[in-house]
This record gives structure tokens, sequence and C-alpha cells, in this order.
């Protein structure tokens, strides 16, 4: 993290987000953090004020509060594919100084950083900004832009990499450069204000949220609480009347927005009322900041089907507590969408005013039912993985072959002999220079002091495991959103020793928040590709956070290449295990080409499985008919039987492929200047020249 100013132990806290600060001597100041990853020339930015002491204790804690907005921004702009992200605090030191003239100071400050700061345009959000600090920066704005135009701006001040410049040599050139206001002017039109078009678009994406979760629940007529009062909430309650006449609406401390509604009286209940373990709500939507934090205390207090905040992530910061809150919500069979990011309609809004285009309501809709599809999905995976029978079944067959090696059981109930795992490092192995110059015996080599990788979907870890005992310096962090399996991991990996070596994460890697841009020497995804919602989102993390020359090996399952009825039959394996975006191999691994990768492959390994699926059937009907299963329940056993042989029918029947699909990531090599000789190209090379 890069950042001016106080608190250098942050500097280093691993995020992929440039970072500045600004301050007023008496006043306060401001944050700016900006997604340097990926060409954005617009990037969305949540803008909150505040005051230390009040609504952050200390800077330090504002600083990660503003981390944590901005990840969830960041989430949010993964779904409209060419806006950026970026994250804007503002806060006075003590409220003595809160007053209207200190605030546009501070505005006014903020508006020359944006200027100066990153070579994207931000565009701002308001978050909890008013109409007339949002005028305040548009002016400010123009007249730096004036001035700039003019020549009267002391670029000086800032250093150049951070100020914009031109491809051209010219300095007067470069001072035609337009530069974009961070607020449109059309979201200050008074029309556009009085008719509350971003807060309605913000409710129609949580309104195809809502309805796309109650429709594959099939909650017929749901009864909803709205907790929080804001203008997104208030619109969003008429929204959800014309779907169900069941929606009430509440707030710890009802503000005017609320008596200027037109909200009936009996829609409105008291909080105290409306949180009490009483009252059973299908669904509860947190719709503003005033929300607690939903922590296993108050997830006791509540009975419903389903929580969702529309805006912020509400659960803990703190991973502990936050794991807490999952499992509690995962004990009274709730299910949680509590990552903020429905009201995605209101960023898509503002971002197509700042290019003067349209936003349809309906666009709004089906922007909230993709982000409510995807969470569902990831949903169906947890609980395809945490099944009962299914670790039942495994540990049965640990028993019966002593320490077999497993490489998954999500989709396809397999054993992956040691040939396997083999087969994998090997092809790790030749793929990483982090290994190598671990293993270097040459003097002249400078060894690493750690090999850094990433294994997403870890499972209980075989494969990590594997991995750490080849060398004490390899570092390994495993990814996996089944809280089981992670905790196996965790065990099986102190037992053997490798504590020191892996670490866990609960969540899913679509959903990276702490990695750092070029961290890890290689990542593992061992079979949770099949279940990943957006394939091609894959790719373009994996390459975001991996070194150059680093690799991305993926084992799974691919979309086989069966005729006559097989699409159909394709599809229905699909559905049966929950894959959305089945792809095949030569589409893996033209979206891997489009994610920057190269020297892409695919090794076919069906045989395998097959081969391996045609030996459990045989070792659990031998186990049926000489009786030899007890403390085992027959039913489960059976339906495994029979399981094994429907895939091998699927194997024969081409629905699927089982192999791996090797990638990686070319390094990048800058010249200051431009060369006297151009560089022939390279595949694992990739050439530029620095703008002057």
């Amino acid at each position: 993290m890069e950042r001016t100013g106080s608190h250098d132990y942050l500097q280093n806290y691993p995020v992929p987000f440039k970072m500045r600060s600004f301050l007023l001597d008496g006043i306060g100041g401001g944050l700016v953090v900006v997604n340097h990853y990926g060409d954005f020339t617009v990037s969305a930015a949540r803008v909150d004020f505040g005051c230390l002491g009040v609504q952050w204790h200390t800077l330090d804690e504002a600083t990660l509060y503003l981390n944590r907005t901005a990840c969830n921004m960041n989430a949010k702009c993964s779904f409209l594919p060419k806006l950026g992200s970026a994250g804007i605090l503002v806060y006075f030191n003590t409220t003595d100084v809160q007053t209207n003239y200190n605030r546009k100071k501070l505005l006014s400050a903020l508006s020359l950083e944006l200027l100066c700061f990153t070579k994207t345009n931000v565009i701002c959000i308001p978050g909890n900004l008013q109409t007339e600090d949002l005028s305040h920066i548009y002016q400010e704005s123009r007249k730096l832009q004036e001035s700039h135009l003019n020549s009267s701006f002391d670029e000086k001040k800032y250093p150049d990499d951070l100020f914009p410049r031109s491809r051209s040599h010219s300095h007067s050139h470069s001072k035609q450069r337009i530069i974009k206001a961070p607020i449109s002017n059309e979201i200050l039109n008074k029309g556009f204000i009085m008719s509350n078009v971003v807060p309605k678009s913000a409710a129609f994406s949580s309104l195809g949220s809502i309805l796309t979760l109650m429709k594959a629940k099939r909650w017929a007529n749901s009864n909803i609480a709205l907790l929080g009062i804001s203008s997104l909430s208030l619109e969003l309650y008429h929204l959800l009347t014309r779907e169900t006449d069941k929606v009430l609406i509440s707030d710890p401390s009802p503000n005017q927005l609320l008596e200027s509604s037109r909200i009936p009286p009996r829609a409105y209940m008291r909080w105290e009322e409306a949180v009490a373990v009483e009252n059973q709500w299908d669904i509860i939507v947190l719709c503003s900041k005033a929300c607690p934090t939903v922590t296993a205390e108050f997830i006791d207090t509540i009975q419903c089907k389903a929580i969702i905040s529309l805006s912020d992530d509400l659960l803990p910061v703190k991973q502990e507590e936050r794991d807490r809150s999952i499992l509690a919500l995962d004990f009274k069979e709730i299910f949680e969408a509590l990552d903020g990011l429905i009201d995605l309609g209101g960023i898509a809004k503002v971002f197509a005013l700042s290019n003067k285009s349209d936003l349809y309501f309906k666009e709004a809709f089906e922007l909230g039912c993709r982000v409510m599809q995807k969470k569902l999905s990831l949903h169906g995976v947890i609980a395809n993985n945490d099944v009962d029978n299914k670790r039942m079944f495994h540990d049965l067959i640990n028993r019966l072959d002593g320490n077999p090696k497993f490489l998954g059981l999500e989709t396809v109930m397999h054993q992956s002999t040691e040939q396997m795992l083999d087969l994998l490092w090997k092809q790790v192995k030749e793929m990483c220079p982090a290994f190598r110059a671990l293993s270097s015996q040459n003097g002249s080599v400078r060894n690493p002091a750690e090999a850094h990788y990433l294994n997403v979907g870890a499972g209980n870890g075989t494969a990590t495991r594997h991995i750490c005992n080849q060398n004490k310096n390899i570092h390994v962090t495993c990814m996996d959103i089944c809280q089981n399996l992670s905790s196996k991991n965790r065990t099986l990996s102190d037992e053997n020793g490798l504590g020191r070596q892996i670490d866990m994460h609960l969540g899913s890697f679509q959903r990276v928040r702490s990695y750092a841009n070029n961290w890890f020497d290689g990542c593992i995804c061992q079979e949770p590709f099949i279940h990943k919602f957006d394939k091609s989102n894959v790719f373009k993390e994996a390459f975001r956070v991996m070194k150059g020359g680093g690799w991305l090996v993926i084992f799974d399952l691919m979309r086989g290449d069966a005729k006559d009825d097989g699409n159909e039959k394709m599809d229905a394996f699909a559905q049966e295990c929950n894959v959305d975006d089945w792809v095949a191999p030569h589409e893996c691994i033209n979206l891997a080409r489009k994610a920057g990768w190269t020297e892409a492959q695919f090794t076919d390994c069906t045989d395998k499985i097959r081969s391996s699926l045609h030996s459990h059937v045989k070792k659990i009907k031998n186990m049926i008919e000489s009786n030899d299963y007890t403390g085992q329940n027959l039913e489960i056993l059976k339906a495994q039987c029979l399981k094994s042989i429907q895939r091998i029918s699927q194997v024969d029947q081409g629905i699927f492929k089982w192999g791996m699909i090797a990638v990686r990531k070319p390094f990048d090599v800058m010249f200051m200047s431009m060369p006297p000789v151009v560089p022939q190209p390279r595949a694992m090379i990739k050439y530029s020249v620095k703008n002057s």
C-alpha cells in the first residue's frame, strides 16, 4: 500500500490499492485509495464523511474502514467491466471544527487530490454527502481544470508518476489533456435530484436480487422486513409492495425521510419489535449503516430464512468473529448475502451519466439478478461440498485404501493415485522459477527466502501437504469456501508438522480481498473451477496476484464433446451438480489467453478418472457382497456405487472430460526510453516503454 503521512505499518498491507492522504492543520484530512490494477479510464469511489472520535475512534480505524469499503466497491465494480474502483474518506479531527466553512475546505482539498493523485478519472458515488457537497466538489474541480489549462497550476508540487501526461514529449501538449470532474453535471441537475433516479436504480437492482432469491427458494408472497430508513429503502419498499403485501420498514431512530415519504403508518414497525425473536420473517433486508453488525449474538435474536445487506458489508471485520457469524447463520440455516453488493444499480447509473449514456431500470434490475445468481451459485457449492454423506463416504474409502490421495470430492467422487499427485508436482516444478531457485546448488543464484503458492479450493489439503513436504521454505495459502474441510486441513497440517508453512482463508477466490498484486509464485486450482460462476474472472484474478513467471494449474472436470443428444445430457449434468458457465478445454485456453496468460496447454486425464471410478465400484461391491461394512450405512454405499456407475457412463458418452490446464504469466520488462534495437517478441516477456 502506498500512502503519505503516518501509520507506516499499513504501507505493506497487501491490498491492490494505491493510497494517498491529505491533511489540513487544525481541521482534519482525508484518505483516497484507487485500485491500480487494470487500465480503467474511470473508477467509482464511495465517499464517506465523518469525525474522528465519533464515526471512527482513531485514524487507523478510519483507514481500515476505508480499506473495507473500497474492497466492497471493488466487488461491485467487477460486475461492470469498464469501471474501476476506489474509495474516499474525509474526516474532521474533532466535533468542534465541524462547520460548513471547514467542510468546504476539506472538499476543496479532496478535489485537488483527485486531480493529481491518480491516472484514472474518479467519479464520486454520494455515500453520506449532501447535494451541496457534490456541487462544491464539481465547482472546485472545474476551477482546478481551468487553472491547469491556463498554466497557472503548479505541477511541481506533485510527483511526475502521479500526474497524468500525454504520450507526447511536448510539455505544452500535455497541458491540453481534458480532466473530467469527479462529479457528473447531470447529477447536480435540480430535476434529476428531485426525481431520485440514482436511489431508484439502486432499488431496482436490489429488487432484482430479492426476487431472484424468492424464485430460487420458492418463497411466494414473502414476509419482508426493511431495516434502516434511507432513500434507497423507501424506493425499495414501493417496488416490493407490487410483489408481496407483507413488507414492513423500521429504523432505530426514524428520521425526516420517513416523515416526508409516502409510507403508510401501518407499514412502519418499531425497531424493538422488528428485531424481536418472536417475529418470523422470510427475508430481513439491512438497508443502512444504522443497522447493527451481524454478529453471532445478533443472529441469536432473529428468526428468518434469509438476511441481506443492500450497500455495506455488515459482517464483523475481524476474521475470527466473521467466521463465528457465518457458522451461526449456517447453524440456523439462514441464507446470507451480507456483502452489500445488491445496490449496484445506483453505481451503474452514476457511471452511465458520467459517460452521457443511458441505463434503464430494466438493466439495473438485471444487474441485481446476476449478483444474486452468483451468490446462490456459491451457496449451492458450499452445500454440495458439506453434505454429511459425502464426508462419510470419503472417510470410508480412506479406511479401505489406507492412505489414498484425493484431489476433490465436489462433483465426481474418485480416488486420485500417487501418480496424479506426481503429475501435478512435476508440472509445477517445471513451470516455477521460484522453486528452481530454492533448489539451486549454484552459488551464483541468489536463493529466495520462500516460495509462495496459492491453493484455491484446497479441501482437506492433501495436495498442499504434498507440496510443502518438498521444501521447508515453501509457503502455501489455502482458500476454500467450506468450513469443515478447512478445519480438517488445519488439523492435518498441524499434525504433520507443516502448520508454519500453511495458512487458511475461508472464502471464494472470486472475492479475493487482500492479496497484493504480483505476490504469489504459483496457483493450484484443483477441482473447484467447475463451480466458479464466472470462469473468466478466475483467470483474471489469478493473473493479478501472480508474479511474472508465475503459473496457474487447474485440475478439473470440463465440458466434453458428446454428440447427438449430448448437449441435453451435459445441461442435465450441470444442473445436477450446480455448475454455471460450464466450459470445454479449448474455451478455458481462450479465456486464459484473453486474461494475459501464455504457454497455455491442456493435458487430458479422463482415462485415469475412469479407471479410478471402476476401482471404487469394484471395492464397494465387494464390501456389500461380503457383508464387510460394519458400522457403515448400507444405503450410502449403494447410492455412491450407483453414482459412480452413472459417472462412468457419462465419461464414456463424452459428457465431460477431466484434465489439467497449465498456463504461465509473462515477465514485464519496461525500458526507461526507446531502445536502439527493438527486441524480438517472446511469449514469456512483455515489453513496454515508460511514457515520458
